[in-house]
């Protein structure tokens, strides 16, 4: 199956000379360390062959080049977007907007009455647990407030170069700021 990377220029020149692609905890958002280790823990239990490196973020859908430019990496950093040939039992797959519930420390409730539950002390989940409905596509999909999941990231742990191949290499632009209605 094919998934996409955008990686810093460096990290894809260190890469062809490790013979792999690998994620790096320096370029993490600060901030998000314990969401990030969380993520690693689920990998752990979700990916067979996964050994515990830091991961690698994938799309499962070709990001368009405009947007990539545009918001991947800070303005004027040189970068690379990637397709690389994996196993899908390699990568563990969510949602990309349900992720943000995980990075903003919420609760994922799947519907009013399970989150005023929590909210009252009296769910009978734990808000880590309900973090791990990020990854039943299905269950997202039947849910009312998320109607059908848009953007489908994933995360792996280490990626032969020889399954990668360069899309184009870009220069970042930047943000554009939002127009004024």
């Amino acid at each position: 199956m094919k998934f996409y990377t955008v990686q810093h220029i460096d990290a894809w020149r260190e890469s062809k000379k490790k013979g792999y692609l690998e994620g790096n905890k320096e370029f993490a958002i600060d901030g998000f360390e314990k969401h990030y280790s969380w993520m690693m823990e689920q990998m752990h239990k979700k990916l067979s062959k996964y050994n515990g490196d830091y991961p690698v973020w994938l799309w499962s859908q070709k990001p368009d080049r405009k947007r990539v430019e545009q918001n991947y990496l800070e303005k004027d950093t040189k970068g690379v977007l990637l397709e690389a040939e994996l196993d899908r039992a390699d990568v563990l797959l969510s949602d990309f907007e349900a992720w943000h519930v995980v990075l903003n420390n919420g609760f994922f409730s799947i519907s009013e009455e399970e989150y005023e539950l929590w909210e009252q002390n009296k769910c009978n989940i734990l808000k880590e647990e309900s973090w791990e409905r990020i990854f039943d596509l299905h269950l997202l999909e039947s849910i009312g407030d998320w109607g059908s999941i848009t953007e489908l990231q994933g995360v792996t742990g280490k990626i032969d170069i020889d399954k990668i191949n360069v899309i184009y290499e870009f220069v970042a632009t930047g943000c554009i700021p939002e127009e004024d209605d």
